[in-house]
This record gives C-alpha cells, structure tokens and sequence, in this order.
C-alpha cells in the first residue's frame, strides 16, 4: 500500500480539513508570550494542549517533547459532573446520570510517551465495571502521535519497554523525515479512519518499520536515541520485598507531598467524589486527587494510615511498579520525565527507581550464588 505523507508547511490545511470533517481538534500550542518565529524549540512550560481552531493552527508548536501537560485530561477532566440528584417536596429523590462532553475528537501532537498511557488506563477503567465516562471519550477520539525528534536526561521510555517511535495508543503515527516531511504509519482499524486526511507519497520513501527499536540506525526519518536508564527487571521484587527499606526515608526526605508529580503524571488517575449544592438540587462531581495528599487516606474518624510522607512516597513508587504490575500485568509508568521535571523539589522518580533496580539487581546475584 502507498505510504502516506505530511508535509509539515500545510499543517494549517491538515487540521482545517480535519475540522471540516466534524472533529474537535486539539493539539499543543504555544503560549501567548512565547516567540512563535522562532526556530529553536520552545521550553516545555510554554506549550500545552487545547482545543484549537482556524485562529490558533499557526501557534501549534510540535517541538517541545514532552509538552508541559499531557492529553489525559481530555479523557480524565480534571473536574467533571457525573451525577445530577434532585429532591422535590413530597417526592422521592432522583438520581440522573450525567452524560460526558465528548465530541468526535482528534488529539494530534501527543508524543508516545502520552498516548502510551491509554491502552494502560483502560485496564484500570474497565477491570471490574465499565466507566461510562472515560470508555465513551476513548471511543470518540482518535489520537496522532509524532515520533520523539529529541529527548533529555529526564526521559526514560526505552527502561519501561517504550520506545521515542512506539505505537502504543496511538491511532497514526508520524516520523519526520529530513526533506520537511512526516511519514504517515496508520494504526489498526481506527487509523484508517484517518487516511482520508493525508497525501500519498508519490516520492515513495521508505514507511516507518512495524516495530522499530531504539538505537536502530536502519530507522526511517529522525528519531532520538534514549539510551535505556535502568534495567526494570528486579524492581518489584524488590520493593514487595523490602517494604521497611531505609531507602524510602532518603527518597521522600526532599519531597513536599505538593502533588505536582502526579498531576502530570500521563497515567495517575486518583480522583475523589464530592458533592455540592443544597438537599433541593446537588452535583456529584470527580475531581482529581494525589496519593501525596496527607489526607488522600484520612479516615472520617481522623485516623491515618499513612500519617508520614516517607509512606506516601513509597505508595507511589510501590504502586506503579509493583502494585500495578501484579493485577494488570503492566507498569503504571510511561518513562515520559515529566514527574522529574516538575517536581520543585528536584525529587527524582528515575534517580529512585534506578537506586532499586540496582539493589534488585545485587540481591538477585545474591539469591543465583
């Protein structure tokens, strides 16, 4: 089949096509301050993703990799209203359902990283009822991920089993090549939804390979290199195997419980449900919440089994790469860096991790002697 092409100086037609066919388009734009004429790539913190329209494709900005925010918010909002209750006098209460804005959707820009999270976030939304919300937004939307062109001393992907080309959750992707092109691979059925939008390529170049490795210098177009950081093997055997380890104290000393790792966290998904109104009318609403949070395990009673942060910290490390892993046979981690680059503190999940995998590592050796 003919490989399909993008040429990158009709991006702006590309998204007004895509717009013209009924879909929402959200993509990564560069803020308001920052130089849109320049060439070097713009700092992370100044490009995020929103919905855009006819006004705003000159400011989709595809250099930052990652963007500072993710893309889980347009299938996780950060608050939503999931239950309507109204109480009439001398009526019984009702109680109603309230079905989730989701417009057809095409989400193009994501790096791997982010749409990685998807596939590993379904496992968690449908494992044991189908949550009608976050099910329904994955079925109206289609995501356009662009192979990574440069990465930093916080991404880790290839440690996780990633890679800066990977395939995972994403619906197309694109591979930019030298001549100002992005090559064009469509993902399973519902990537060929989006054929209609590109251009054969008549040049005929070479189409990304089915599973490309990283460090493959026989790899089409530009794709970074990101050396493998750590080896995961011995990880969770660790952690379940030393819960009381000293090392939980060294990693949670510096850190503030500010939440700011997990909010940008690609595949955190605590949330709290609160309500709000009077006993007349009242919404149930979920909104975001942080296993950093000291009250995130406080009882009505006061009590709290996590009362330090050390145990808090620990909770996060132990449930994305021992907890998880154990019921859904993945881990809850994507090697995007966004948590290291984030954290005010200089808090490093993959400092930490890489300090256990080596641990893991030495008591393997020990327990083959």
């Amino acid at each position: 089949m003919t490989p399909l092409t993008l040429k990158i100086d009709r991006l702006g037609d590309l998204l007004a096509k895509m717009a013209a066919a009924g879909f929402r388009i959200v993509a990564p734009v560069a803020s308001a301050e920052s130089d849109t004429s320049a060439t070097a790539p713009r700092p992370r913190q100044a490009v995020r993703f929103a919905v855009v329209g006819p006004q705003d494709y000159a400011r989709v900005d595809l250099t930052a990799t990652p963007a500072a925010e993710g893309i889980k918010r347009f299938f996780l909002p950060q608050s939503e209203a999931v239950v309507r209750m109204r109480q009439n006098e001398g009526q019984s209460a009702q109680v109603s359902d309230i079905s989730p804005d989701a417009p057809p959707t095409i989400i193009f820009g994501a790096r791997p990283c982010d749409a990685a999270a998807l596939p590993v976030l379904d496992r968690v939304f449908s494992w044991d009822s189908d949550d009608r919300s976050w099910s329904h937004r994955r079925q109206q939307t289609l995501v356009i991920t662009i192979a990574c062109q440069s990465s930093d001393a916080a991404c880790f992907c290839t440690s996780i089993g990633g890679a800066p080309d990977s395939t995972a959750g994403s619906d197309a992707l694109l591979v930019p090549q030298d001549d100002g092109t992005m090559q064009v691979r469509l993902v399973g059925e519902r990537g060929e939804k989006l054929r209609q939008f590109f251009d054969a390529d008549d040049a005929g170049s070479a189409a990304p390979r089915e599973d490309a490795t990283t460090g493959d210098s026989g790899k089409a177009g530009q794709v970074t290199v990101v050396p493998p950081r750590f080896d995961i093997s011995g990880v969770r055997s660790w952690i379940e195997n030393n819960f009381d380890d000293k090392l939980w104290d060294q990693a949670a000393l510096a850190c503030l419980g500010c939440g700011a790792c997990t909010y940008g966290c690609p595949t955190c998904h605590c949330f709290d449900l609160v309500d709000e109104g009077t006993e007349q009318s009242s919404l149930r609403r979920r909104n975001w919440d942080s296993c950093q949070f000291r009250n995130f395990t406080e009882h009505a009673s006061g009590h709290n089994p996590r009362p330090w942060q050390t145990q808090r910290y620990r909770q996060r490390i132990a449930h994305k790469f021992a907890y998880f892993p154990e019921r859904f046979g993945t881990t809850l981690c994507t090697g995007c860096g966004r948590c290291v680059r984030v954290c005010p503190a200089g808090v490093s999940l993959l400092e930490i991790v890489g300090r256990i995998a080596a641990k893991g590592k030495i008591e393997e050796g020990r327990a083959d002697g």
